[in-house]
């Protein structure tokens, strides 16, 4: 028997079939979601996390808390941003450079191995959605390339290239990060399931993921040019996505409590960084940081 519940005059749900639930971010931008349901109850269940606000029969639905990522991986349409595409430039500029360097020079010498290990668990926790949906080719893509850098880059520190890592100034004490964040994870998160807790996790991690490679400069006194250029470039990125976060919110009235946030935190942590780029390496000097 099949049963189907009428929500407005473009709304239908139903076993084996769709949902398409209309929303309008600004009162004036229509967007459509597409969620795969198999019940009723399945549908309620989905309406009330990803609509808090909604006015049943209006068609008009008020929404926050639901990233792009973990909103995207059940389905919905995103738009893309001229903040959001650099900023994803910038990312994988900032991934290049490090792993060029290491190639061409043979070393890992300047390397912090425990940041890109938690940039790897990053990539890793967040997008586990690769296995349950498909998105589109550029999401894919990126976060394949992302995953696929971030290990070949560990490989390169911690096996081909061991014997040029510098271990000895690479200690910063990295549970002091992950344990905390694993534990705001499960206090703080859009909703209570395994993988939205850990992509959680994944965006609190992030934001203090570079700390010890900071740290490692702050012990050498100094970074190579091109260590510096990863770096800012990493920062720019976060930077933009700032940017992207403004903009949707401005212009499709959607926002990310959690993900604004970590974001701001992470770009803090940057800002010494930014100022000495500009007032140092652009000038062609070596960059220090304060012990």
């Amino acid at each position: 028997m099949f049963v189907f519940v009428q929500i407005n005059s473009d709304t239908l749900i139903g076993p084996d079939s769709s949902v398409y639930l209309s929303r309008y971010a600004d009162w004036s931008r229509l967007e459509r979601v597409t969620f795969a349901l198999d019940s009723v109850t399945s549908a309620t269940s989905l309406f009330t996390r990803h609509f808090p606000s909604s006015e049943a029969g209006t068609g008009q639905f008020g929404y926050s808390g639901v990233t792009e990522d973990r909103l995207a991986g059940e389905g919905a349409s995103y738009n893309m941003n001229i903040f959001r595409l650099t900023g994803d430039l910038s990312h994988l500029a900032a991934i290049i450079i490090l792993l060029l360097k290491i190639w061409k020079s043979r070393s890992c010498a300047g390397i912090s191995g425990k940041s890109q290990v938690l940039f790897a668990l990053v990539f890793t926790t967040r997008y586990l959605d690769l296995l349950t949906s498909f998105i589109s080719l550029y999401n894919t893509t990126m976060k394949v390339i992302y995953i696929g850098c971030s290990y070949a880059t560990v490989y390169l520190i911690y096996m081909k290239l061991k014997a040029t890592y510098d271990g000895n100034h690479d200690t910063f004490r990295v549970e002091f990060l992950i344990v905390p964040v694993g534990g705001l994870a499960f206090l703080v998160n859009h909703d209570f399931s395994p993988l939205e807790i850990l992509w959680t996790f994944s965006i609190y991690l992030e934001s203090v993921a570079i700390l010890p490679q900071l740290f490692m400069i702050s012990k050498t006194g100094e970074a190579e040019t091109i260590t510096t250029h990863y770096l800012f470039f990493l920062g720019l990125y976060r930077a933009l996505y700032l940017i992207n976060w403004i903009w949707r919110f401005y212009f499709e009235g959607f926002f990310d409590m959690i993900a604004i946030v970590a974001g701001v935190v992470q770009t803090i942590l940057y800002c010494d960084f930014f100022y000495l780029y500009v007032t140092k390496v652009l000038k062609g000097k070596k960059l220090s940081l304060p012990a």
